[in-house]
Formats: C-alpha cells, sequence, structure tokens
C-alpha cells in the first residue's frame, strides 16, 4: 500500500495527464482492496504514537513524490509555476486520500474506482493548471 505504483513522468510517450491519472488509479486500488485494513491503521493511529508515526511516513512519502512531480511538471512549464509543489502536493493527496477513506471506509460506498479516478484526475488537472498540450488523452 505504501507504494502502489504510478507511471513515470519522464517517459516522453505518456502524457502527465495520463501519468497522474495511472497514478490515482494505483492508489484508488491498492486503497480499495485493503480498505478494512486503512480503516483499522487510522483508527489505531489516533490512539497509539507509533502507528500515528507510520501513518505519518506514509503519507509523507506520497507527498514527497508527487511534490517531486509537480517540480517536475513546473520546470516543464506546464504547471502554474507559482503554485509551492510541496504545499500543492500535499493538499491534493489528501483529496485523493480522504476521498478513498470517505468512500471505501466510511461511507462504505461500492462506487467504482473509475468513477474516483476520473474525478480526482481531473481535479489534481485543475488544481495546478495542466497545460492543454500536456492532456494529451
Amino acid at each position: 500500500m505504501l507504494h502502489p505504483g504510478s507511471g513515470r513522468l519522464d517517459d516522453p510517450e505518456t502524457s502527465p495527464y495520463a501519468v497522474i491519472e495511472a497514478s490515482n488509479r494505483a492508489y484508488l486500488n491498492a486503497f480499495k482492496r485493503n480498505a478494512r485494513l486503512m480503516m483499522l491503521l487510522e483508527q489505531v493511529a489516533t490512539l497509539d504514537p507509533n502507528f500515528r508515526a507510520l501513518r505519518r511516513r506514509r503519507g509523507e512519502a506520497f507527498v514527497q513524490r508527487n511534490a517531486r512531480g509537480i517540480a517536475n511538471l513546473q520546470a516543464r512549464g506546464l504547471v502554474d509555476t507559482e503554485l509551492d509543489a510541496y504545499q500543492s502536493a500535499s493538499a491534493l493527496s489528501a483529496m485523493v486520500s480522504f476521498t478513498a477513506y470517505y468512500t471505501y471506509c466510511v461511507a462504505e460506498e461500492d462506487t467504482p474506482v473509475e468513477d474516483l479516478v476520473r474525478t480526482c484526475t481531473r481535479l489534481w488537472a485543475n488544481a495546478l493548471g495542466l497545460a492543454p498540450e500536456a492532456r494529451g488523452r
């Protein structure tokens, strides 16, 4: 669950939009498969400092990876360069994580992963100001 897999930003054949989409799909599929474990981890993290630290490290790994990807897109002029890459990654990662948690743990909905992938990916792209030429879907 820590590294569910994603596309590569440096692959010239893959559009940044497709990479964001693949990353969201991998995360959401892994979360759905492990929803009961994720619910337990969240519950225990509120009570146990060791689990809380584990949860924080897990989240930070995703944020750091996403921040590197956003900085890469900024360096290439494909997204808003005035955004702070780390803060943007933190906010967008939290959005996807909480969407997964709420959908599959709190509401216990059977929402198809692809519905969440479509929504979360579009929100990511719009929030970053992803240039139309980088969407190449």
